[in-house]
């Protein structure tokens, strides 16, 4: 079976679509075969130029299609994909939890992640021991995006030369180390001081596997419900080797006891596949008091064997050079830049409070499929291929105001979507908050008219979203529920009578951001005025603004039917612009700007389009309050 093969499982290349992650000259799908774009941590010509391998010919590097940089990978991807491929990538990332987040993020439900990992034990990570889930925990609460300073000085200090094949017929941890690790520390104590007074990234192994430990460790953030992923497919190291292959299938939290399941099956099959060879390694001698760089670009790293990129076992020999020795390690870090990691998009080195999340909870039982009536507004994309409402053309999950909203939380959320709440205020039909589950958001959609609320049902039993979830009740009546991480407000608040209020209750459950698309008033007459029918200018909750004329006496029935209104006001307040600014600063959300990428034509927008002639505007509110 090829490397390939034990990666993908039964996927159809030719009709799906997917991603592989550092391809390098070696990809193990070709464009030719299928759907497939190559992603980097920078563009060809970069990647092409800070290759570490002298054997490489440049020109032989695929091109990159997707570089991956502080944005999570489902926005620069666009859509959801079938597979992911990544080999001798996962070891250099800074931040597990994050990364395995990302990639859940961009797979379809039941997509595919196949790694290639290399095991220590046969490669020159041989003196280090395996990671622990305290490292990995350590990482996703500090929000590492490159390695810490001990990780480097541990790889500097303890890299050794191994020949795989000699490494399985010989017990080289019995060998006397410590002569070598001593005349290291020198040199190892100068790097890392230099590397504290002149910022670079250094590309390292940061993680440490073997197959027992990886499956160990997989388990334990399995408990902690970060390892969104069964295992499908487990292969152990074979004899004269030195990776083990794993086909993970993308789950759900709610999957979690099915996730352990496959882990205690992977687990039996390497146990009684595996040597009884050592596993533990010399001790890693303490670090000198060094502070941490506060690395703001990418630099020098060290050379890895995803660099050789074997393309099938029939490569293996130039996987085994590549990993045997460290000069190349000590070579390349004059060379090397970082990747695979979203890049922190403020100063590195500052920690993230957005970071300190707790574990996410289980979503909800999905409710039994419904039958929807008429869809006025939402175009939503099915998984049987069907739509909501076709004649829209586009569906939601294209839709600009998503694909805005995601750039916006990428950067509020460098470490990732996987997880994080969001509640979606007004959801009308769903559309909205189905397209944020698919972003791995764990979505919540609060819509009071009932033949819309049947709208979300339906949409929710048609969609195999494990995350979303709706709730019938009186957008100000948002107090009673949450708290969420983001607040999704389109279209609601210039239905409200009393809008103080209503934001001064969101503001208590938004834990983070606070997208509010609406109409505002304008201190002089402007075209909306007239438009809308609204009052002179004056004043309600001590906020400048001007009535709108909702509806006159309506039966219940027709109260429902009037699915663009109010609710339970015939008259509503447009709050003007600049009070409505200054009073999210005044609930905490420190930064406050307008986002404009929704629009698509901005200049048209702006001077004819519906910017200036409905006065409506998108405000992101930012907690800077804790």
């Amino acid at each position: 079976m090829s490397r390939r093969e034990r990666l993908l499982g039964d996927v159809v290349i030719a009709s799906s679509r997917g991603l592989e992650i550092g391809a390098l000259n070696a990809p193990l799908v070709r464009k030719s075969e299928g759907w497939i774009q190559y992603v980097d941590y920078a563009d060809t010509e970069i990647v092409r130029a800070n290759r570490t391998s002298p054997n490489i010919d440049p020109s032989s590097i695929v091109d990159v299609d997707i570089v991956w940089g502080g944005r999570p990978l489902i926005e620069a991807v666009g859509e959801p994909v079938d597979y992911v491929i990544a080999s001798h990538v996962i070891e250099h990332v800074p931040d597990l939890v994050a990364w395995l987040a990302d990639i859940r993020g961009v797979l379809r439900p039941g997509g595919t992640l196949g790694l290639i990992v290399p095991d220590r034990r046969y490669t020159f990570d041989l003196l280090r021991r395996e990671t622990t889930i305290a490292k990995v925990v350590a990482a996703w609460l500090r929000g590492d995006r490159q390695p810490p300073i001990e990780t480097i000085f541990e790889c500097l200090v303890m890299s050794v030369e191994v020949d795989a094949r000699v490494a399985w017929q010989e017990d080289l941890l019995a060998r006397d180390w410590q002569p070598l690790i001593r005349e290291r520390l020198t040199d190892a104590t100068a790097f890392v001081r230099d590397l504290q007074a002149h910022q670079r990234y250094v590309d390292v192994h940061c993680w440490v596997f073997t197959p027992l430990s990886f499956l160990d460790l997989a388990d334990q953030l399995n408990v902690l419900g970060f390892f969104p992923f069964r295992i499908a497919d487990f292969y152990p190291t074979e004899p004269d080797s030195l990776e083990f292959s794993v086909r993970l299938v993308a789950a759900g939290a709610e999957d979690s006891e099915m996730i352990g399941e496959s882990i205690a099956h992977a687990r039996a099959m390497a146990g009684s596949r595996e040597s009884s060879r050592p596993q533990s390694a010399p001790e890693i001698p303490a670090i000198p008091a060094i502070a941490a760089p506060d690395v703001t670009q990418a630099a020098p790293g060290v050379i890895t064997a995803r660099d050789a990129g074997p393309s099938d076992a029939t490569d293996a020999e130039s996987a085994r050079r590549s990993m045997r020795s460290p000069t190349g390690f000590v070579h390349a870090l004059a060379r090397r830049t970082g990747r695979f990691w979203p890049a922190r998009t403020g100063a590195a080195g500052q920690q993230d409070s957005t970071t300190r999340r707790t574990q996410p909870e289980p979503p909800v039982v999905p409710r039994p499929p419904v039958s929807g009536g008429t869809f006025t507004a939402h175009n939503v994309r099915l998984d049987d291929g069907s739509e909501t409402l076709p004649e829209m053309g586009q569906t939601m999950d294209q839709h600009p105001l998503v694909h805005s909203v995601a750039r916006t939380l990428g950067v509020v959320f460098p470490s990732g979507l996987y997880g994080r709440s969001l509640v979606d205020i007004g959801c009308l039909e769903g559309g909205f908050t189905s397209a944020f589950a698919r972003l791995g958001l764990r979505a919540t959609g609060i819509e009071v008219r009932e033949s819309n609320f049947r709208n979300c049902l339906f949409v929710k039993s048609r969609l195999d979203l494990p995350w979303l979830d709706f709730i019938r009740d009186d957008a100000n009546n948002i107090a009673n529920h949450g708290p969420f991480d983001v607040a999704f407000v389109n279209g609601l608040l210039y239905h409200l009578d009393h809008p103080r209020r209503f934001l001064t209750d969101l503001a208590k459950v938004c834990r983070k951001v606070l997208f509010l698309q609406t109409h505002v008033a304008r201190a002089e007459p402007s075209e909306a005025v007239q438009l809308y029918g609204l009052s002179e200018l004056t004043e309600n909750e001590g906020l400048k603004g001007r009535w709108y004329p909702e509806y006159g006496e309506l039966t219940p029935e027709q109260l429902d039917q009037a699915k663009w209104a109010s609710w339970s006001n015939n008259r509503s307040f447009w709050v003007q612009k600049e009070y409505l600014i200054d009073l999210l600063r005044q609930l905490g959300f420190g930064v406050v700007v307008e986002q404009f990428d929704w629009m698509g034509n901005v200049i048209h927008e702006m001077t004819e389009g519906s910017y200036r002639t409905q006065d409506r505007v998108l405000l992101v509110g930012i907690r800077t309050d804790g």
